[in-house]
């Protein structure tokens, strides 16, 4: 029997900040964003077969499961985007992006 939970709980605070700018060189458009988490999950609830989500994991007690940080959790992540533009051809628009990304915890790739 699959049953569910009052185990577990999640918390996330996110801050982003953005800004464009039209310069002679062109239109140039920021993005920056944090997100801080706090995640604790019971099960990995990595399989389609309950059996494999129950057996498969390790477990103190697997009668009394108790919460703990979850295998999702990316406790910080943090992106930045720059995008510049211009028409160095008239009609013809040049787009030129530079983009990171910085998590931590368990990588999603």
């Amino acid at each position: 029997m699959i049953d569910s939970t009052d185990q577990g709980s999640g918390l996330l605070h996110a801050l982003a900040v953005s800004k464009d700018w039209d310069t002679a060189y062109g239109a140039i458009d920021m993005f920056a964003s944090v997100t801080l988490s706090d995640i604790e999950a019971i099960g990995y609830g990595t399989s389609s077969i309950a059996a494999s989500n129950y057996s498969d994991f390790a477990a103190y007690d697997r009668q009394r499961p108790r919460a703990g940080v979850s295998n999702f959790e990316t406790e910080t992540a943090i992106k930045f985007r720059l995008n510049c533009s211009k028409d160095f051809f008239s009609g013809y628009q040049t787009k030129v992006s530079l983009f990171a990304t910085g998590p931590t915890g368990q990588s999603v790739f």
